[in-house]
């Protein structure tokens, strides 16, 4: 298929980035089979290939007014540290744009995302389910079902009958005790009584 392009206007990009991540370096407004397009090159200024680039196009006129935002997205770059990368095809813009600032929301190099917010360029470490799963503090382990025997009655019953029986035994022990304490001291008593009744014959 025959491409028809005609080169329209190029440019470095003047607006202020959040560095440290991917920058807009320069830009080329062309004309693609009719359609007016954006072609963009970024830099990447991480020390680490950069897998995916997360980022809002806001289209401007020629007096810098707001005319749409596209939301866009690419996966599996391969975007080597140092390097440069232009999309193979343009982003399609309207006649009337001009101008344009780039959003970042996100970056992803291997198990890292470089999100920008507030200004700020924020680094988070993305887990696998594998560490999910083994550093979740709330996770539970896993529990094999096994067959236990059963138990005939409760344990808490058969403690509290065995408490009862304890104690009634101690019970009747101190009552036979002292009902043979009290025998032998009435016996002595007799003793006495009657050892003095000899005495004073």
């Amino acid at each position: 298929m025959l491409i028809n392009q005609q080169y329209l206007s190029k440019g470095f990009y003047q607006y202020a980035q959040i560095g440290n991540a991917v920058s807009v370096k320069n830009y080329i407004f062309m004309h693609e089979n009719g359609k007016k397009c954006l072609l963009i090159r970024f830099s990447n200024d991480l020390e680490y290939t950069v897998d995916t680039m997360t980022f809002t196009v806001i289209q401007l006129d020629s007096v810098g007014k707001v005319i749409t935002q596209t939301n866009v997205t690419y996966t599996e770059l391969q975007f080597l540290p140092g390097s440069t990368y232009v999309a193979p095809n343009g982003l399609v813009v309207d006649e009337s744009c001009t101008d344009f600032k780039v959003v970042f929301s996100s970056v992803k190099s291997g198990r890292y995302e470089y999100l920008t917010r507030g200004g700020h360029l924020i680094v988070r470490y993305i887990r696998n389910a594998e560490e999910i799963v083994l550093n979740e503090p709330h996770s539970k382990p896993i529990v094999k079902n096994t067959v236990k025997p059963r138990r005939f009655g409760k344990p808490r019953l058969a403690a509290f009958l065995a408490a009862i029986a304890i104690i009634a035994m101690l019970a009747f022990n101190v009552y036979t005790a002292y009902t043979d304490y009290q025998e032998s001291q009435s016996n002595r008593v007799n003793r006495i009584e009657i050892k003095q009744s000899n005495i004073f014959q």
